[in-house]
């Protein structure tokens, strides 16, 4: 395959649009061929930049609503991809419709097993934790927290991907499992996990009234944070791990009441 290219004839208002779009990827599902409409709703202002006839339009719309599966968030990494393709495809390449589908079907997939992982399973309950320790200390504002700590690196991320698939073409599948959102997903983890013991301990605390000095606070979320750490090398995902350390909380909550009664 041809490596990236950086002519931009599609433009950035195109990509724009693209980019908007895919906020509706999932508006349209089917169990048969997935967010197949949706993806052909996002990518048909290429259609529009490199087709003037309707016939040509029409063909190409019926193409891209073929099978598509993939993360709704990263799958902006895909489209960016097909834009380059089908630009390329329209002004001459090697590349066939035949080669876009297939790549459409090996690449849409691979960002649902790596996107989901890193959205569901870390960044939102990760967000979910820090939006908890806000709303314990300040209210309704925490929802707000959870909020933007989702969807701000979200949005950016889904605009990123989208350049990036764009510049690189079908190439792009060697980003899709990245080494950056490995170690995102890693410090997550571990900040996750620290997080979780120290509210864990500070719910504690203000549940039994108990004396909430600092050595305390610090002795019972080193023992949570130790708890957390060791399962979460054990390989229990982070959406797993934090019931876990509120059941532990909730009965250490029941033991500190007895003593302290």
């Amino acid at each position: 395959m041809d490596n990236a290219h950086t002519e931009n004839r599609l433009g950035t208002k195109t990509l724009l649009s693209i980019f908007f779009r895919s906020f509706f990827l999932q508006s349209s599902f089917s169990t048969r061929y997935r967010q197949n409409v949706g993806f052909a709703f996002c990518i048909e202002p290429v259609a529009k930049k490199l087709w003037t006839d309707a016939d040509s339009r029409r063909k190409f719309l019926v193409r891209h609503t073929d099978y598509f599966n993939g993360n709704p968030f990263m799958a902006t990494l895909i489209l960016g991809a097909v834009a380059n393709m089908e630009e390329r495809l329209r002004y001459g390449s090697d590349l066939t419709e035949r080669d876009i589908q297939r790549f459409k079907k090996m690449a849409g997939p691979a960002t649902g097993s790596v996107g989901d992982r890193f959205f569901w399973s870390n960044l939102r309950p990760f967000g979910l934790i820090l939006g908890l320790i806000s709303a314990f200390f300040f209210g309704i504002w925490g929802a707000a927290v959870f909020l933007a700590a989702f969807n701000i690196p979200m949005v950016v991320m889904k605009w990123n991907w989208l350049m990036e698939g764009y510049r690189l073409g079908p190439n792009v599948v060697g980003r899709i499992k990245s080494p950056r959102l490995a170690l995102a997903e890693r410090i997550m983890e571990d900040g996750g996990s620290i997080l979780i013991a120290f509210f864990s301990v500070m719910v504690i605390f203000d549940f039994t009234g108990a004396d909430n000095s600092l050595h305390w606070i610090l002795a019972g979320a080193l023992g949570l944070f130790l708890f957390s750490f060791v399962m979460l090398r054990k390989h229990l995902p982070i959406h797993k791990l934090f019931p876990a350390a509120i059941v532990i909380s909730v009965m250490l909550c029941l033991v500190m009441s007895w003593i302290i009664s």
